[in-house]
């Protein structure tokens, strides 16, 4: 065996063992682990043409503690001395109100603008007045205007408005355009009850305020199967 190839086969061909150090895991700030958590349960409000976060004039009560600057809700500077009424028994009183008087009453500031503009004031307006008889049009107070007159109102810019916070104000917005997220509807625990009497829904559901799904109601409506695009469009 030639020489050279013993002396490879002596040498030692194993390679030196390397300590490899473990790469830390960087620790994550307790403020964003409560972030992540907070996420589970925050919402987000959908962008659509009707709505958009950017022109909404009203907030939470509780982004008056966020403000960057101003500490100071306009709700209260513009009311004057109906500052001290709560939201709910406020629009109340402008329930009263008629069509003329709620436009004049909108005019004596900006928060006097955002109660006056509050659309189931508006809404009750138009069914009260033109019953069935109305198209709607953008908004309930749009379409007043465009009931009364027969005309199509040109919808002007909204009124910059800042710095309002009300939660009873905002909640009409929250509803009409919260987005729920999948997790929110994968478990069904309410109640489904098909041909229920109405002394069994109200001593089961009613009195101890529980939800329930009824089911079958429209089965014998007429209207369900009537009611095609055909139909409707003669």
């Amino acid at each position: 065996m030639p020489r050279g190839f013993l002396a490879v086969a002596k040498l030692n061909l194993t390679k030196p063992k390397m300590k490899m150090k473990k790469k830390k895991k960087p620790k994550i700030p307790e403020s964003s682990q409560d972030q992540d958590q907070d996420s589970n349960f925050a919402f987000n409000l959908k962008q659509t043409n009707s709505f958009s976060l950017m022109h909404c004039p009203i907030q939470p009560l509780g982004n008056l503690l966020l403000g960057p600057t101003t500490k100071t809700n306009l709700r209260d500077a513009g009311l004057g001395a109906l500052y001290c009424l709560p939201d709910d028994l406020l629009l109340d009183i402008l329930s009263l109100l008629d069509a003329t008087d709620l436009a004049v009453f909108s005019t004596a500031s900006k928060s006097t603008y955002v109660f006056s503009s509050h659309d189931p004031l508006w809404r009750s307006l138009v069914l009260s007045k033109f019953e069935g008889q109305f198209s709607f049009v953008h908004s309930w107070k749009y379409t007043y205007i465009n009931s009364l007159t027969g005309k199509l109102p040109s919808i002007p810019k909204s009124l910059k408005i800042t710095c309002f916070y009300s939660d009873y104000l905002f909640q009409s917005y929250l509803c009409a355009n919260m987005e729920f997220k999948p997790e929110w509807l994968k478990r069904d625990n309410i109640q489904r009850r098909r041909g229920i009497s109405v002394e069994e829904f109200i001593s089961c559901f009613e009195e101890p305020n529980k939800p329930v799904l009824l089911e079958g109601c429209i089965d014998t409506w007429p209207a369900l199967k009537k009611w095609t695009h055909g139909y409707q469009t003669r």
